[in-house]
């Protein structure tokens, strides 16, 4: 099954690796992103299309949309305290206290 979305005004479909768009140069900035060695299967084509919408900005036109995958929370690191190292700053006031 198709791919369909839209993209300024323009619905394009994504099947088997190749966009059908009314609009050429949509279609051609379109098809600058598919990558050629890529497997053709309905997961590589959803694929290709939500990375366009995420891309571009467009709407999902196709009448399944395949449910989002769920975001993994991030990790965030212990925040370890620095020491204070000598800068430029504190070079020049020994340059300058020595003068």
């Amino acid at each position: 099954m198709p791919a369909k979305i839209r993209l300024f005004g323009q619905e394009a479909t994504y099947q088997s690796g190749k966009w059908e768009c009314a609009d050429v140069s949509l279609q051609a900035m379109l098809q600058s992103l598919v990558d050629p060695l890529e497997a053709h299967s309905q997961e590589a084509d959803i694929k290709n299309a939500r990375y366009a919408i995420s891309r571009y900005g467009g709407l999902w036109l196709s009448p399944d949309l395949p449910p989002e995958p769920e975001p993994e929370p991030a990790v965030v690191p212990e925040m370890v305290e620095a020491k204070p190292r000598m800068g430029l700053g504190s070079l020049f006031r020994r340059l300058v206290s020595r003068a």
